[in-house]
């Protein structure tokens, strides 16, 4: 019976100490919506630099025709973008 005593004792203090680790693996949870929404705007943010800086090419006669510069001055204007 000692060892029945002994077994008991430690299957419950192994059940005790998984409920610890479970509720502090549920309190520190990486996927709450707010970390979500950071993902979803970094996402959208590289998107749209990606794609101002690969379309700009499109856009540089009516950059042109609109402030009245020369090419030189509206290449200057991709140069940071690169």
């Amino acid at each position: 019976m000692g060892t029945m005593r002994g077994d008991s004792y430690t299957s419950s203090t192994w059940a005790w100490v998984t409920r610890l680790a479970f509720l502090k693996l549920r309190a520190v949870a990486p996927d709450s919506p707010l970390a979500w929404l950071v993902v979803f705007g970094a996402f959208l943010s590289m998107f749209t630099v990606s794609a101002v800086a690969y379309s700009f090419g499109a856009f540089v006669n009516p950059m042109m025709n609109e402030f009245h510069v020369d090419l030189p001055r509206i290449g200057r204007l991709q140069t940071p973008l690169s």
